[in-house]
Order: C-alpha cells, then structure tokens, then sequence
C-alpha cells in the first residue's frame, strides 16, 4: 500500500513522519509493588490497589481508599509519585492484564501493591496527561496481550512490558492536543453517565408514587382496590423439551436479565441441557428467582424460551402487561421476594409472593395511563444510554486515529491533514452575543426569506431550514434532537430565541386560514445586518435552493442527514441500509418507515443531497 505523504512506515504500520517509535523500557522503569499481610491492611499510609487502576485512567487522591502500614523502608522502596503510570499485573483473562492508569497529583507517603506494577519516567517523553490514553490503543492492547503468559491467571511484568513498543508525537503541544480532544469525549461521557443516574433516581421516585396510588394522573379519581398478587399476574409454566429447540430458538437464561433495562438485553443460542426451558411469549415479564438474579427483570418484546429458574409472569384479566412490569419494580414487590426459602441458594417463593395483596387501579385506562408515563422515562433513559454508548464507540475510534497519527491535532506540516478543518475555517459568531440572540437572528432571516402574510413561516419549517443551515454555516448541529418531526432544538422556543425575536420587533407572530407562524416585522433590518455582519452575504444566497421544498422533503433531509452523522460518530459506513437501521432504532423515529417520503429511494436520494450540500 502506497503511504500517504509525510508518513513512515514502521513495524507498528504508518505513522507520521515527525513521530517516533520507542521501546517502553527506552523511558519508564519498572517496578513490582509491596506484598505484606492482611493485617496490615486498612490504616496507615495510602495505598495504589488493582481495581484503583483498573477503574481510572487518571488518578487523584479522592480516587485511592485504600491505607496499609509500612515501614520507612518500604516507604522508599514503593514510593508513587506523580507522573509515575501503573499497570495492572495479574488477571483472570489476560484482557484485563496491563490496563494502566497514572497518578495525576502528589500524594504524600503513597505506595503500590503487588498487584499493580509501577512505570516510573527515566525522562519527561510523555506528558502525563497523554500518559492517561496512549498506552489504551488497540495497538499497545494488543502488544500487551500477546506477550502475556497464562497458567491459572493471566501475567505480565517489567521485562515483558519494556518490549512493547509505543508510537509518539514528539512534540508534546501535540501529545496535550490529543489528550485534550480525548478528555472532551471523556467529560461527554462522565455527564451522560450522571445524567443517567439522575433520570433513573426520578423515574424510581415517580414509579413509587404512582404504582400505589399516593400521586394520581389527571382525570383518574376511582379508589383503587388491593388485590393478592395471583389476581393481578400470574406464572406461566409452559415447559418445552431442550432437545426440540433449534439454535435460532431465541433463549433467555439467567445472565441475561438485567434489572431495570424495559428490553430484552441479548439471547444465547439455545443449548440442550439438562434443565427445562420455559415458554414465554411477547408482552410477559421475565423475573429471576434466584440469587443472584433475584429481583432482576425484563419485558419480553419477542416469544421465546427461558430457564426454568426464571419466573414467567402473564397479566390476569384486564389487567395491563406493562402495569404488571412497574408493579415488579415497586419496593413493596421487592420486599416481598426478600422473604426467601433456602440457605445455600435463597430463592423467592411463589407461595409467598401470590399471597401478598398490592393496591391496583380499578380501570385497565389508568393502568395504561401510569404506564405511559413511566414507558415515557424508560424511553428517555433509554436513549441517553444508546447516546453512552455510542460517544464510548466514538472515543475507541478517536484513540485508534488520533494514537496512531492518522489524524493529526498539532499545528501540522506540510501535507498532514487538519483534525476538523472544515469546522475551524468557519467564522462563527462568538463574541458580543450568546446562542439565543444567534438563533433569534437566524429565525428572522428565515422569516424574511421564506414567509409571507399568506403564508407565514411556521415553527416545523423553520426548525428544518435553521438545522440545514447550522450544518452549513457552522459545521455544527449541537442540542438538535432526535424528534417525531425530524431534528429539533427546543432552546429555540423554550430558551429565548423566539422571545428574543419577537420582543426585538424582528418579527411578529400571525395566522391565516390554516397557516400560522412568523412574518417579518418592521427591524427585520436589523436582524439582517447583523446576520450578514456574522456569515455574510454568501449564507443567504445558499438559502435560496429550499424555497420551493416542501415540508417532508426538509424532514427528509435533515433527518437522515442527522443519522449520517451518527453513523460516522460510531465508524458504520453511510448506506441506505444503515440509514434505516438508525431509524428503525431511533424510538421517535421509527414510525418514519412507515412513510412513502421515507422510501429506499428517497433515503439514497437524501444521502446523495447531504453529500452535495456538506462533503463537496
């Protein structure tokens, strides 16, 4: 294969020609940590343990707990200071062996166990903030793999980890650059995980109300009746012979619950084994009885097969599956499955459980109300989790690039490709006024442009365009959602853009016939002058190829290239076929297959359009 200009080639592939390849035992001394009894354990001075490494890429004092005694000797012999990076030593699997982390902060009188190995610095090669990722590259992962030895644990050590060699920047502006853009991918990653958490706080505090009746919905005044558990739901104990399963049997077992998912998380190919599987079908929940699954759970969207240490829960009557679903999730539920037989192996005991009444709506409309919203929540956490895990794909792909110099942050030389160029060569109105006044302008150039007395310009048509042209002008489409019209921003309408627009007399609100939205009003001159002061003229004559486009062809547009660009986030290749894929699992977006504007024609067609408008 024929390298690309200002490359080299190296036993690690290409890398950048003004990069270099070193030996990890060119520059780190290593170390193996103190081994002293348990005794000694839990005060005195801070100790480095395994899972302190294993847990964090980077480490301060808040993230070391544990404390152990030594002595003054032991105190210099396994001294950790800063800078110095530590490898994870031993593991049951030789992937969780050589995970690294380094320690970011001066910790007094620290030291490192024996199950970690210390990597003190011989030079300043690397700045500890690149020290934080460039050993976690598929290609030092593999290196560290391969050489590791394996009898009943997995094992690596100094003299191993000196041979693995490492490629780097040797301009440390560069190795901060890449550390930089990484440590952005990670702060997306600890806010959605925090906003995760808080979501699921709130949905459990609302279940708690709503599924006992202490908060009611609007409109449902009805007393609620307390029912033993057996009228309510109950098991389902079709049992099948193992030997008649195929391996396309979709078959749940017990490591396959996952407490609080509202999905089936994954199926294993159905195996013949010993013990009996029970049928389910769609629309059950699924309920592990014994420890350590007990009180985990699933909603069954697919029929299938499940151990027969899985209890089978099937709604009663009139009652509604998804009711039964949050009623398994309450604290009283969970308080009584904690009445548990056996000592060995506890599990619940449905004699127990059936017995035990729970108060329930009187009307199947209430059930299905109080599901509706907590489905709504689940949803909500649903997609913040798909978000999580593809910014997670998205940062393995950036360290594969950014590690190995395929993309380059630094200011480059000659022929080194500029890392998002095309975003840094945009002007972008940053000084003088914040994102609202920004949108606010934007919004009454549209109005200007695209509304009329006879036909104002409505919100639905404006979001679109204001889309379209973010992506244009700016190379951005940041707090865009994914929502049943198509992408949509509500800062523009709940965080000042359109008050914004309307106090400043650029525009004014008006309606006719079936028609209503915004025509200009009488500073729509202002919000000119300062839209062209910002993008210049060039922006609004690039307006102009939507004037005839209907609605469904702007959603069109903006929807799948809004996919497009989640696809590439996550390193899937732009296809009809991956289009729709994201589609179909975009909650609020799958409906749109349904509809002819959404054709595999009209996505190719889509595809090639964004191409034009934002590649070429």
């Amino acid at each position: 294969m024929e390298l690309k200009p200002g490359y080299k080639q190296t036993e690690l592939g290409p890398i950048p020609e003004d990069w270099e390849e070193v030996e990890l035992g060119d520059f780190l001394d290593f170390k193996n940590g103190l081994n002293k009894a348990k005794e000694y354990f839990g005060y005195g001075t801070p100790i480095i343990n395994y899972m302190d490494v294993y847990k964090n890429a980077g480490l301060t004092t808040s993230d070391i707990l544990g404390c152990v005694t030594v002595t003054k000797q032991e105190l210099e012999a396994y001294s950790a200071n800063r800078g110095d990076v530590f490898f994870t030593r031993t593991s049951e699997t030789a992937e969780e062996v050589g995970i690294t982390s380094v320690l970011l902060e001066d910790i007094p009188d620290a030291v490192f166990s024996g199950f970690v190995l210390r990597a003190r610095p011989k030079k300043p090669t690397l700045s500890d903030n690149f020290k934080k990722y460039c050993f976690s590259s598929e290609i030092i992962r593999n290196q560290i793999v391969s050489k590791s030895t394996y009898t009943t644990r997995a094992l690596t050590n100094g003299r191993t980890l000196s041979s693995v060699v490492l490629p780097i920047p040797s301009d440390e502006r560069e190795q901060e650059a890449i550390a930089g853009a990484l440590s952005d991918v990670d702060a997306l990653i600890e806010s959605l995980e925090r906003l995760i958490h808080k979501k699921r706080q709130i949905k459990q505090s609302t279940l708690q109300e709503l599924i006992t009746g202490k908060s009611r919905l609007s409109g449902f005044s009805d007393r609620w009746i307390a029912k033993p558990f057996a009228e309510i739901a109950r098991l389902a104990k079709s049992v099948v012979d193992p030997r008649t399963l195929t391996q396309a049997t979709p078959c749940i077992e017990m490591e396959n619950l996952d407490q609080g998912s509202g999905r089936l998380l994954d199926y294993t190919d159905a195996k013949t084994q010993v013990s009996l599987k029970v049928q389910f079908i769609k629309d059950d929940i699924l309920f592990g009885k014994l420890r350590p699954y007990l009180r985990k759970y699933l909603y069954a969207e697919f029929d299938g097969v499940c151990s027969s240490e899985i209890w089978v829960l099937r709604p009663v009557g009139s009652n509604i599956a998804q009711f039964v679903y949050y009623t398994v999730q309450s604290k009283a539920f969970s308080e009584v499955v904690s009445l548990t037989t056996g000592t060995k192996m506890p599990r619940a005991e449905w004699s127990i459980v059936k017995a035990r009444e729970f108060p329930i709506p009187p009307t199947p409309e209430e059930q299905e109300a109080i599901s509706g919203v907590l489905a709504s929540m689940d949803s909500e956490m649903d997609s913040l989790a798909s978000k999580l895990a593809k910014t997670r794909k998205l940062k393995q792909g950036m360290m594969q690039e950014l590690l190995t110099g395929r993309i380059r942050l630094a200011q480059p030389k000659q022929n080194v490709v500029q890392f998002r160029a095309n975003e840094e060569a945009v002007p972008t109105p940053k000084k003088g006024h914040n994102s609202a006044i920004n949108d606010a302008v934007i919004i009454s150039v549209l109005t200007k442009k695209f509304g009329s007395e006879n036909y104002p310009l409505g919100r639905k048509r404006y979001t679109k365009l204001s889309y379209l042209f973010h992506r244009h002008a700016d190379g951005r489409t940041e707090g865009y959602l994914e929502k049943a019209a198509g992408p949509y921003n509500p800062s523009t309408k709940y965080k000042g853009a359109e008050k914004i627009a309307l106090s400043n007399r650029y525009v004014r609100s008006h309606a006719r016939d079936n028609f209503s939205g915004f025509v200009a009003a009488e500073k729509i001159a202002e919000a000119e002058g300062y839209f062209t002061k910002w993008y210049g003229d060039d922006c609004v004559s690039w307006l102009e190829q939507f004037r005839y486009k209907k609605n469904d062809e702007l959603e069109l547009l903006a929807t799948v290239d809004m996919a497009m660009l989640k696809l590439r986030e996550t390193g899937i290749q732009v296809s009809v076929a991956s289009v729709k894929q994201y589609l179909h699992d975009a909650p609020e977006w799958k409906a749109k297959l349904g509809r002819s504007i959404f054709a595999d024609e009209s996505i190719d067609m889509a595809i090639k359009w964004s191409q034009q408008l934002f590649e070429s």
